[in-house]
């Protein structure tokens, strides 16, 4: 039991640390008719608390402890319109555009990747020097022209386990419309997500059990509507 607890105290966990420092200028146009509001920031995050797994013999499975330095830095863009402006109506429009990358800069100790979340043959991870919720997952083994290897039972063959895609949006964005007439407002907001990677289960059970259509190609069905030459 002293050798357990001595084994606990090197996963003390130390205050969380944020440095940061931002960039940016607003700009009004036609008597604040048009706002222009422009951001860049970059911060540095210390002592990052993640969940990090325990050897067997410790007892438990894992641990909370202080286990990266990332850095997050970024762009964001917010523009103001006044498109009408009368007494008994008016109608202001918002649109914001954000971009950010998230890098990790050190994992602990002497790791270089850490698993965040696993489904099935996949892994989302933190990985040192890269970015920040790589997903992870076997490719097919492809000859020099990049098609698809199989055996001589039909089953294709597993290639390398590597980086497929990343969780993280290529950029977010928003449309805000305000408006009124007399004493009644309605407004509404579109959001807007570009990017990102997603490993669908979903997907991946269709394909097991013949229910997608991207398992089509060989049957009777597919040699139907396609010439095998190609």
């Amino acid at each position: 039991l002293g050798g357990f607890d001595a084994e606990l105290a090197t996963y003390d966990l130390q205050p969380e640390i944020t440095g940061s420092w931002e960039l940016g200028t607003n700009l009004n146009f036609f008597s604040n008719r048009f706002v222009l509001d422009l951001t860049y920031y970059f911060k540095n995050s210390n002592n990052q608390i993640m969940e990090v797994a325990l050897p067997p013999s410790s007892g438990f499975s894992t641990i909370f402890r202080n286990a990266a330095h990332l850095q997050n830095s970024g762009l964001e863009v917010q523009a103001d319109f006044n498109l009408i402006n009368k007494k008994d109506f008016e109608w202001n429009t918002t649109l914001t555009w954000s971009k950010n990358k998230s890098l990790v800069v050190k994992l602990f100790q002497d790791t270089k990747s850490f698993p965040l979340d696993e489904q099935w043959f996949s892994t989302i991870q933190a990985n040192e020097g890269k970015e920040y919720g790589n997903i992870y997952t076997y490719d097919f083994k492809r000859d020099n022209k990049g098609r698809i290897l199989v055996d001589d039972k039909g089953f294709v063959l597993k290639g390398d386990y590597k980086s497929m895609g990343n969780i993280n949006p290529d950029w977010l964005g928003g449309i805000y419309n305000s408006f009124r007439y007399k004493n009644i407002f309605l407004s509404f907001l579109v959001d807007i997500r570009k990017g990102g990677d997603v490993y669908s289960i979903g997907k991946a059970y269709r394909c097991l059990f013949g229910t997608s259509a991207l398992t089509l190609e060989g049957r009777k069905e597919w040699y139907a509507t396609h010439d095998p030459a190609y």
